[in-house]
């Protein structure tokens, strides 16, 4: 019988086209990119066994077969990892519905494969997740960070509920949560910063709900409805000394490369100190 005080599983989205990385991601996915000595989604994935998790989907598309051919079945990183093609770029929450089958009725983690989670702490972000879902019993636990209120537009915003006093370490209860809100209709600061804890019953929304202006199906959108049908959501914010990096243009990248390589002790010319 399966445990479900713990998570095991965890689906891993990597199929978007890198349309912000043009013309670099024609020729290398933006998830494969070097960041210091191995490429971007191997720190994701170092982070998910790192959490405990022992197997893992990757979505994909079919423009992407270095992923596949780099990582295999997963047993250099000592977890099982499978794949799934996304054959239309319909939105994260499409490529969520698309785990359905292979996450069963099991809680999972959702990481994005474009967003590395820097940390040094005993318990790392993703484990805090978890280990806050399992707690509070919730159905959806969003890793969080502050964002400058300029930045909002361009994330999932958790609205924290009423009775919230701020300490800006500690987990909170959120009451909604607003797919990349214009400025003047933020309900905070907190954007989701690339993880979530999910219950299975997240599917059920994902089936439900109409695509976005945009034509996407957002994840965002189904955590919203979920939590108007009496859902629990929570955010667990980054602590100080932890920092999320996005791959997601050319600035972004170069500037998570220099920050990743002096912490990880190498030299301007690219050597390690001996």
């Amino acid at each position: 019988m399966t445990d479900y005080r713990a998570i095991r599983k965890a689906v891993v989205p990597a199929a978007g086209l890198g349309t912000r990385l043009l013309p670099l991601s024609r020729i290398c996915p933006k998830e494969m990119l070097p960041l210091v000595n191995r490429p971007v989604l191997e720190w994701v994935i170092n982070e998910m066994a790192a959490a405990g998790i022992a197997e893992m989907l990757v979505i994909v598309n079919q423009q992407k077969p270095m992923i596949q051919d780099y990582f295999g079945s997963g047993s250099n990183w000592n977890v099982h990892i499978e794949y799934t093609n996304q054959d239309k770029p319909l939105g994260l929450g499409h490529a969520v519905l698309l785990a359905e089958n292979w996450v069963g009725e099991e809680p999972f983690l959702v990481a994005f494969g474009d967003c590395v989670i820097e940390s040094n702490r005993a318990e790392p972000p993703s484990t805090r997740i978890y280990r806050h879902f399992i707690n509070k019993d919730a159905t959806a636990v969003a890793l969080v960070e502050e964002v400058p209120l300029e930045s909002v537009s361009r994330y999932g915003v958790l609205r924290p509920a009423d009775d919230f006093i701020s300490s800006k370490l500690e987990p909170f209860p959120a009451s909604d949560i607003i797919e990349k809100p214009p400025i003047e209709q933020a309900p905070s600061r907190y954007a989701v910063a690339a993880r979530w804890a999910l219950s299975h019953s997240i599917f059920k929304e994902l089936r439900t709900i109409q695509p976005g202006r945009s034509g996407e199906v957002q994840l965002t959108d189904a955590i919203h409805q979920s939590v108007a049908s009496g859902g629990k959501l929570w955010g667990v914010p980054l602590l100080p000394n932890e920092r999320r990096h996005d791959i997601g243009n050319v600035e972004s990248y170069v500037r998570s490369f220099i920050h990743l390589a002096s912490v990880s002790g190498y030299s301007v010319e690219g050597q390690r100190p001996q």
